[in-house]
């Protein structure tokens, strides 16, 4: 509410005292005045978080996390540089490189049979993104595009990178093979030509654009400012922006957090190895709620022992001495042999 607007509106009940009770007036008046307060009362965020890159000096702004691209390890490096594919699926803009001029909170959610969500929230609105079934699956990526070495070169940094590991008994990193490959080819060393053939693989225009549905809703400021306190309350500034595991699993689910204020940006992902009594799960817990998709997203609403799965113990039994039953067997006729 504007100061103009609010003093018109204090005009207009102090008009009003005259005929109706006083006492109610001044009730109405307070609350009113706490109200507009309180919406033109900016919201302070905890230290922590990441500073935004210079202006005009992105290289890539393809890169989504782009503050934290001398963070990552070279795994996740690799990963994460090819994230741009999952939120340009969705339409959704890069937060990482410059402030958008209000705070911007964007939770992704994705797992093995789950539909991709995308929740999107500001101090007025809730965009909520679902991808369609097929949408991982449906020619985003298509090999055929690369010629018979390029082929080979994005299956080997896509299997293989980082080429070195300290595990000597993981056949994948045979160091005679992997120094053979780089001699011949050194620039496998190189993420830009990984990403070139990545760029080249991707199906231009493919199904998977576009394969989404929409939905708005208004998100009140009072709300709005309640996910937020969460968000700061729970040491969100300061977590990781990967939550260490404490299990393995082959299939599963991921999520992630981005915050985008006018300062700093933030991200935050987890996954279902991750403890589920972590505060960030709350958080993703709220935002889900707000949406709506408790069913749609209900791992956040079972139990925590039930977020992983348990091993399946197979119990030692001891098995009876079970005797031979010769009475269905064939009788052999003992031979007779001369002495």
């Amino acid at each position: 509410m504007s100061l103009s607007l609010f003093y018109l509106y204090i005009r207009g009940i102090i008009v009003c005292s005259a005929i109706f009770n006083p006492i109610l007036t001044t009730l109405v008046l307070s609350m009113a005045l706490i109200a507009a307060l309180s919406c033109d009362q900016p919201i302070n965020y905890p230290p922590g978080g990441y500073d935004y890159p210079a202006k005009d000096s992105v290289t890539d702004t393809n890169f989504y996390f782009y503050p934290l691209r001398n963070i990552f390890p070279r795994r996740d490096s690799f990963e994460m540089s090819a994230s741009y594919l999952y939120y340009q699926t969705f339409d959704e803009p890069n937060l990482s490189v410059a402030a958008k001029g209000e705070d911007f909170f964007r939770f992704t959610f994705s797992g093995f049979k789950f539909l991709p969500v995308m929740i999107v929230f500001t101090k007025n609105q809730m965009t909520i993104k679902t991808g369609s079934i097929d949408y991982m699956t449906d020619g985003m990526i298509d090999e055929n595009r690369l010629d018979e070495l390029e082929k080979k070169h994005f299956r080997y940094i896509s299997r293989r990178y980082p080429y070195y590991s300290s595990n000597e008994n993981d056949i994948r990193y045979h160091t005679k093979y992997v120094d053979s490959m780089l001699k011949v080819y050194p620039k496998l060393l190189s993420l830009s030509y990984y990403k070139y053939l990545l760029n080249k693989a991707t199906v231009p225009n493919g199904r998977h654009l576009h394969s989404y549905t929409t939905k708005k809703i208004n998100l009140p400021y009072g709300e709005f400012r309640h996910l937020v306190s969460i968000i700061n309350d729970s040491g969100f500034w300061k977590l990781p922006y990967s939550l260490p595991q404490i299990s393995e699993s082959s299939d599963g689910y991921g999520f992630s957090l981005e915050a985008n204020t006018k300062s700093k940006y933030n991200i935050v992902r987890a996954n279902c190895d991750s403890d589920p009594k972590n505060s960030f799960f709350s958080i993703c817990k709220e935002i889900v709620k707000c949406a709506g998709l408790e069913k749609q997203v209900d791992v956040f609403f079972l139990q925590p022992e039930a977020l992983h799965r348990k091993p399946i113990l197979i119990q030692d039994v001891t098995l009876a001495d079970v005797k031979e039953d010769s009475s269905n067997l064939p009788k052999h006729k003992k031979s007779k042999h001369k002495k």
